[in-house]
């Protein structure tokens, strides 16, 4: 298994786990559902120990007539719910081994859940992901959550600066690179990460800045407050009531939108 893998090369080892959890597909235990969250076996939490009990599965029938037992009813919670368990299982090994304080754990998804976010051109339902790393013996500055804006590009130098690589990245390359290291944010006094983020699905636009955002639809919204669903941003009308630097950031982030403008001659998605 993988843990046991872990346990045979614990000098120094990179793993990277890619969960198809929170995915739908259909669901050959309950057919009448279709394409749905499937179930996962059943979990109990114990706050007083702080651990999770997993329930035996067995399935048993054909031909889409099954009993089952130790399964829910599936759902994105119980996905969510899964992820979390999986996760409990990684920090209580690493534990075990006598490893936990010299880990780094990052957190982080690919783009919206579907039906909310995926593929969605509103404000920044699609590109917007939870982002988490967890490394207790780091010594990090930074502690609890943080409304700091980071982008998937970024775990390139983050990761060659935290493996000592960094040799390797700055070798001459055929592309530009755009990620920029996270890892000064996470452990100095450097009080900001990134002044922007821009992300795209075809010839779909999306950028954020510290204080406006332009969504792929076109729309304009303040995020000089943050709010507390990260999605209900006031629309902006009219610019003349706003400060000037609200104005100059929305100039240079629609300069920015221009240079990356490419889907007609170099896109890379069909």
């Amino acid at each position: 298994s993988l843990l046991l893998f872990m346990k045979s090369m614990i000098d120094s080892l990179f793993i990277f786990h890619n969960s198809k959890l929170g995915h739908k597909a259909f669901n050959f235990i309950q057919p009448e559902k279709g394409n749905d969250y499937p179930p996962t076996p059943e979990l109990a939490w114990n706050e007083a120990t702080r651990s999770y009990t997993r329930s035996e599965v067995t399935i048993t029938g054909g031909n889409g007539d099954y009993e089952t037992e130790g399964i829910n009813n599936g759902g994105i919670h119980r996905h969510i719910e899964y992820v979390d368990y999986m996760l409990w299982q990684y920090v209580e090994h690493l534990k075990r081994l006598g490893i936990m304080d010299n880990t780094i754990i990052i957190f982080a998804s690919d783009n919206g859940t579907t039906e909310w976010g995926k593929g969605s051109p509103e404000r920044q339902r699609g590109p917007h992901v939870p982002f988490v790393v967890y490394a207790p013996g780091m010594q990090m500055t930074k502690q609890g959550r943080q409304e700091e804006m980071v982008h998937v590009v970024d775990l390139l130098p983050t990761l060659a600066d935290i493996m000592g690589a960094e040799d390797v990245i700055e070798q001459p390359v055929k592309y530009k690179r755009h990620g920029k290291n996270l890892w000064p944010y996470l452990t100095t006094s450097q009080p900001r990460h990134r002044i922007m983020v821009y992300s795209y699905i075809r010839d779909l636009q999306l950028i954020r800045g510290r204080l406006v955002m332009r969504d792929a639809d076109r729309n304009w919204w303040r995020v000089d407050e943050e709010v507390e669903d990260y999605d209900s941003y006031p629309p902006i009308t009219n610019w003349r009531a706003l400060p000037v630097r609200f104005r100059n950031e929305r100039d240079n982030l629609i300069r920015i939108l221009r240079k990356f403008d490419v889907y007609d001659t170099a896109h890379d998605f069909e």
